[in-house]
């Protein structure tokens, strides 16, 4: 494996994981029946909330929220 590939496989490894911690506060804050804003999300999953942002952007588009 290269060097290159290496890299890339290592940033898809870490969007996976993101993207289960969001998906994961996002489950809580339903559980509790807590607004599921980017800033929620970004507090609950500990993360950037321009990344919560993103994520939700996209879910929102899927028909996912």
């Amino acid at each position: 494996m290269s060097k290159t590939e290496g890299a890339a496989k290592a940033t898809k490894i870490r969007q996976e994981r993101v993207k289960g911690k969001i998906q994961t506060a996002i489950n809580v804050l339903r559980l509790y029946g807590a607004k599921i804003t980017a800033e929620a999300v970004a507090k609950e999953a500990k993360i950037a909330r321009g990344t919560a942002q993103k994520y939700l952007k996209e879910l929102k588009e899927q028909g996912a929220i």
